[in-house]
């Protein structure tokens, strides 16, 4: 089988379709690990913080009793 018979027909527009698909994922993924970087750091940023908080918070009510 040659390329251009395993190109032609429906098989031939669904890789070729996979192959758009994969290009625009690969052209976006830098902005998305960047991105995603981003909100974890912060997100474990205000987890810390909000331990801090709770373990005030115990603190307190263990010297309470």
């Amino acid at each position: 089988m040659n390329p251009e018979e395993l190109l032609s027909g429906g098989f031939g527009i669904v890789i070729i379709l996979f192959l758009f698909v994969m290009g625009v994922l690969i052209f976006f993924m830098p902005f998305f690990i960047y991105g995603t970087n981003k909100r974890t750091r912060e997100t474990s940023e205000k987890l810390d913080e909000t331990n801090k908080l709770l373990l005030e918070i115990r603190n307190t009510l263990q010297n309470r009793n």
